[in-house]
């Protein structure tokens, strides 16, 4: 196959599986949307650029859009050992065993990172299965994080001072002037 001939191919292929997807062609053979729960995950943190030490807290909400029931959700929600350079990470597993149409879970957790960087949060991933025990997954996005030492307070009692020496020299220049003036007046 010539490789003009093989891009042209290429991207009739990717235009249709495009279109399949804005249109809700199920692909792979999944269900219908409206005919499989379908599970939405948002997540997010209170602050994305905090000081250190500063208490965060992580938002979860799930919840099922469909009118059909999902069972025995697995949860995986990435956690930190140590929020410090090393970035060491865990997971946390949480099961729910129904969660029906329309309905939500919401949990959160707060925590503080230790030293001054960038962190990311990974995503909250979603395992769970219709009626009929076919498998779906859903995932939300990472979440950037970025701490900041606060800046010790600038200790200018030495600027003030320096402030209040110059001003007394301006003030008194003029009347040292005017004394000096009237003395050489009187004289003459």
């Amino acid at each position: 196959m010539k490789p003009r001939l093989f891009l042209i191919v290429f991207i009739f292929v990717i235009i249709i599986f495009q279109v399949a997807n804005s249109y809700g062609i199920p692909l792979y053979g999944d269900p219908p949307e409206d005919e499989r729960p379908l599970l939405q995950i948002l997540k997010w943190a209170s602050e994305t650029e905090l000081k250190v030490d500063e208490n965060i807290t992580v938002h979860v909400n799930i919840t099922n859009w469909s009118l059909k029931t999902a069972f025995n959700l697995t949860i995986i929600e990435p956690r930190f050992s140590e929020w410090t350079v090393n970035n060491i990470q865990t997971y946390e597993k949480y099961i729910y065993v129904v969660v029906e149409p329309m309905a939500s879970i919401y949990y959160e957790y707060t925590f503080q990172i230790k030293n001054e960087g960038d962190y990311v949060i990974h995503p909250t991933t979603i395992d769970y299965f219709d009626e009929n025990n076919y498998p779906y997954f859903a995932t939300t996005y990472h979440i950037e994080l970025s701490t900041y030492q606060e800046e010790p307070l600038v200790d200018i009692s030495d600027l003030w001072e320096n402030i209040l020496q110059i001003s007394a020299v301006i003030v008194l220049i003029p009347i040292v002037i005017l004394i000096v003036n009237r003395v050489i007046w009187r004289r003459n």
